[in-house]
């Protein structure tokens, strides 16, 4: 992504989940069900993250089926679902104050 330099970040996480995640059991709903579960893994990662000092940015816009070739998790009947770069977190200048003076 254009705003995430992956060069920069010492750590990138990829969650890792089935091509057909319970959908023999609940159908459609599987997927949807497998996202949640993704995304209290995310969530956990981020909070630990920040825990260290750090910091972390969740991006869906990567390349999954690359990803899926380098971990050779496709015949595992695996795929990426999310990618995570965590790395040391410089804050943002913040303006507060009000807006009418």
């Amino acid at each position: 992504m254009d705003n995430v330099n992956l060069y920069q970040a010492p750590l990138c996480f990829h969650v890792i989940g089935d091509i057909d995640h319970q959908t023999s059991q609940s159908g459609p709903r599987g997927y949807r069900i497998q996202q949640m579960e993704a995304g209290i893994v995310v969530q956990r990662l981020l909070v630990s993250a920040y825990a260290c000092g750090m910091g972390g940015h969740p991006l869906l816009g990567y390349d999954a089926r690359l990803c899926d070739e380098i971990y050779q998790i496709r015949s595992k009947q695996k795929t990426s679902l999310i990618q995570i770069p965590v790395g040391p977190y410089r804050h943002r200048p913040w303006l507060q104050g009000g807006l009418h003076g």
